[in-house]
C-alpha cells in the first residue's frame, strides 16, 4: 500500500477512481470501510427485503455475497423529479379518496352503536314491564290500575279503598272552586277574563253571585 502511495504521488502509477464520479480514492482507507459491508441482505440473490431462508431464487452456485454481481433486488424503489416546492409538500402522494373508507368506517361504528343502545333500551323497558305485571305473590299496586281519579276513591297512603265521600252527587255535575258555577274564563270584559257567573274579573275569589253582577253593571255604567 505504501508503494503503491508513493509511485501514485511521484506520477508513476494512477490512483483509483469512482465509476460513476469519477472521484480518487484514497489508498490510506481500509477496506472494511471503503467496501460496503454485506448486512441483512439475501446471501443468494442480495435482495434486502429477505435472508437466504425465505429466498424463492434458484440455489446459485457463486452466491452473490461472494460474488457481489447479479443481484436480484425484490423491491421498487420510485424515483420522482421533483421541484424545490414538490419536495417540500407534506401532502405529496396523498389520495385523498382513501379518506372515503376512513369516513365509512366510523359511520358504520356509530350506526351499530346506535343499534345497540337502542335494543339495550328496549329490552330494559321490557323488563321493566315485566317486574310490573302482577304475579302470584306479588304486590298489588291498585293505584297504577286506576286510570280514573273519579271512578273509585283509592288512598294512597293507607292502600285502602274508601267509600263515596258525595254519594248523592251527580257524577256528570262539574266540580268548581270557591263556590262558583263557571269556570275562569267564561265571561270577557275590557279585554280582562273573568267569571260569568259573578262577573267577577279577580281570580281564585269567592263567589258573590247577583250582588256581584248588580255591582259590575253599576260600575260599568259609571
Amino acid at each position: 500500500m505504501a508503494v503503491v502511495a508513493a509511485a501514485s504521488s511521484m506520477g508513476i502509477k494512477r490512483r483509483k477512481v469512482v465509476a460513476k464520479t469519477g472521484n480518487e480514492i484514497n489508498p490510506h482507507i481500509p477496506s472494511y470501510v471503503s467496501s460496503a459491508p454485506w448486512k441483512g441482505a439475501c446471501d443468494n440473490c442480495g435482495a434486502m427485503t429477505h435472508n437466504v431462508k425465505e429466498c424463492t431464487d434458484r440455489p446459485r452456485k457463486f452466491r452473490a455475497i461472494w460474488t457481489n454481481k447479479n443481484i436480484a433486488p425484490d423491491e421498487k424503489i420510485e424515483r420522482f423529479e421533483l421541484d424545490y416546492d414538490g419536495k417540500r409538500d407534506r401532502w405529496n402522494g396523498y389520495d385523498a379518496a382513501l379518506y372515503v373508507h376512513v369516513v365509512e368506517r366510523y359511520e358504520a361504528r356509530d350506526e351499530a352503536r346506535n343499534k345497540y343502545l337502542k335494543d339495550q333500551q328496549i329490552k330494559k323497558l321490557e323488563e321493566q314491564n315485566t317486574n310490573k305485571q302482577n304475579v302470584g305473590g306479588g304486590v298489588d299496586d291498585d293505584h297504577e290500575e286506576i286510570e280514573d281519579e273519579y271512578s273509585s276513591h283509592y288512598d294512597p297512603k293507607t292502600r285502602s279503598m274508601r267509600e263515596d265521600p258525595l254519594p248523592d252527587m251527580d257524577p256528570n255535575d262539574k266540580f268548581y272552586i270557591n263556590d262558583h258555577t263557571t269556570v275562569w274564563g267564561s265571561w270577557r270584559n275590557n279585554h280582562q277574563w273573568g267569571y260569568r257567573c259573578c262577573k267577577q274579573l279577580i281570580r281564585n275569589t269567592y263567589c258573590t253571585g247577583a250582588a256581584g253582577i248588580a255591582a259590575a253593571d253599576q260600575a260599568g255604567a259609571i
